[in-house]
């Protein structure tokens, strides 16, 4: 996050730069993740026991929780903040500049879904090709296929949200992004 940040923003920070920031925040960092992990928990857990009306109304909580954290990685990467602080200052990004009513727009979740077909294509290609003995060669290919793929998919994610935090807070579109894609990222809703 912190080299995407950088890279849009003129500078011309290295990975290890980028690994120097995530460690000066290491604590902070990890009292979100402790944060978010219990939310996550609770939430499921309070799903889990309420009736449909209930999960219904705990979705909508797990929504709303969901875009407030929207952008507290990169608040917490660049901003000196707190885990609380963050989100606060996420949630005031957000409807500063989507506004409170919003659907999602974009979606890289979807793009690197379809990416995964052609993992599941080398596992039937092996089997085809080589006959039931190549079940374990095409699981580990594909195994390997989906590991890089989700690294990447990280990877782009990261960039993407610091795109989106620069434009939150400059309200200028980051070079190498359009102005469509980034302000599309979220739209109002109807």
């Amino acid at each position: 996050m912190g080299v995407a940040n950088s890279r849009l923003t003129g500078g011309a920070w290295t990975f290890d730069q980028g690994l120097q920031l995530a460690w000066q925040r290491k604590w902070v960092i990890l009292q979100w993740a402790f944060v978010a992990a219990t939310v996550g928990v609770a939430l499921r857990m309070l799903s889990e026991r309420a009736s449909f009306i209930g999960r219904i109304v705990i979705g909508i909580i797990g929504v709303a929780w969901n875009v407030a954290c929207y952008l507290v990685v990169p608040v917490l990467a660049f901003e000196d903040v707190s885990p609380g602080a963050a989100l606060y200052r996420s949630a005031e990004l957000f409807t500063e500049t989507w506004g409170e009513r919003v659907v999602g727009g974009f979606s890289l979740g979807m793009v690197f879904f379809v990416l995964m077909i052609p993992g599941f294509a080398l596992w039937f290609a092996s089997v085809r090709l080589y006959g039931p003995g190549a079940v374990p060669v095409g699981g580990v290919l594909m195994g390997a296929y989906f590991l890089l793929l989700s690294v990447m998919s990280s990877a782009v994610q990261g960039i993407f949200n610091a795109a989106l935090y620069r434009y939150a807070c400059d309200q200028a579109v980051p070079p190498g992004f359009s102005r469509e894609l980034i302000q599309g990222a979220w739209s109002p809703k109807d």
